[in-house]
């Protein structure tokens, strides 16, 4: 019974990983200048309530033990823990509560490593139960897929949001004229038309995995709609002046490791340090890189565990390389993959497929 609760859990979840649906909090640590800012907004969404649901049936299902059996090896009668995962273990355990104490905003990183601890059990969770998910993960990320291209395309022609039912989900009241918008790019229940891209790409990677038992009279139509809403939502900006952008922001994520080269200046911070960009967007947003952001917000340390989970994940012989491949290759443009609820979850999913 509790093996069927969890895979309805999960279920709800994949149908639900374009879902922005939460309820955010506004403390004092949130604001920059009096304006609000999304990244240090503790949020719960509706997916981290079905992520705790796992847990706590997780919790009900195993002894706590055996959560940590990954790091233990049997010798004769008793359970002797690996040197290799106790000083993985520790070397992480140190990084945070010293990341945490020097931080630029403690608050702000202690919430950061909370959330880091949820998508570090869903891919565990993932990897422990991904021989049955394999089975139906494909067919319900199709059904994202699907509903998120026909909003896109909605909007589209709408220009601007739906409304109705789609606001619960997370989509922006917005019209193409609306100030700070991406002009004329659909949004889906994004909150932002490159996120819609990236999910869109990654998911269908995964959905892909499955194309010779799918029938072409369907698959053909629909990569013709994901081919479609993927170009609507393609930026036709100035492309040069985008570039420039980001290599200023480069060049901020450089300062700011300077400043604390080993354990960074704390998860979350990267919005806090002071930047001379005239671009109001860029001012309090991530680094548009996701590695000179783990490199600047926890140091060398943090950048070298963070290649070694990316490691672990490409020795394994999974067939979904390539979704992780494209994640790999957009965080050397954006940031989202890190900081958004919805892609912080499929890179999570990739992650815990791909474990080895």
């Amino acid at each position: 019974m509790l093996i069927k609760l969890q895979k309805i859990i999960f279920i709800l979840l994949l149908i639900f990983l374009p879902s922005q649906l939460g309820l955010h909090f506004w403390p004092e640590g949130s604001y920059i200048n009096g304006v609000r800012i999304d990244y240090f907004s503790p949020t719960i969404y509706f997916t981290d309530i079905l992520v705790f649901l796992l847990v706590i049936l997780e919790g009900a299902r195993r002894p706590i033990g055996s959560i940590f059996e990954r790091f233990y090896r049997p010798s004769g009668s008793r359970m002797t823990i690996t040197k290799k995962y106790l000083l993985i273990c520790l070397v992480t355990g140190l990084l945070v509560l010293l990341n945490i104490y020097f931080s630029l905003s403690p608050f702000v990183s202690f919430y950061k490593w909370l959330k880091v601890l949820e998508f570090g059990f869903l891919v565990w969770w993932v990897y422990k139960n991904k021989t049955s998910l394999l089975t139906y993960l494909p067919t319900i990320l199709l059904v994202t897929i699907v509903y998120s291209c026909l909003l896109a395309l909605w909007q589209y022609f709408n220009h601007g949001s739906v409304g109705g039912l789609w606001y619960l989900l997370g989509e922006r009241n917005f019209t193409f004229d609306t100030p700070g918008i991406a002009a004329g790019r659909p949004y889906a229940t994004f909150p932002h038309p490159n996120v819609l891209i990236g999910f869109l790409l990654v998911a269908s990677s995964l959905w892909l995995k499955d194309f010779p038992r799918i029938s072409r009279k369907i698959t053909v139509p629909l990569l013709l709609i994901l081919a479609s809403v993927c170009f609507l939502a393609l930026s036709r900006g100035n492309l040069i002046t985008g570039w420039n952008l980001r290599q200023q922001l480069n060049s901020v994520a450089m300062k700011q490791w300077s400043n604390s080269p080993i354990i960074g200046t704390g998860l979350g911070t990267s919005p806090l340090y002071p930047r001379n960009i005239s671009n109001f967007a860029m001012l309090h947003q991530p680094i548009h890189n996701i590695y000179l952001l783990i490199l600047s917000e926890t140091g060398i340390v943090g950048l070298g565990l963070f290649g070694l989970l990316i490691l672990k994940a490409l020795r394994s012989k999974s067939i979904i390389h390539n979704s992780l491949f494209i994640i790999l290759a957009l965080g050397m443009f954006d940031h989202y993959w890190l900081t958004l609820q919805q892609t912080q979850l499929l890179f999570a999913i990739v992650l815990g497929i791909m474990w080895r």
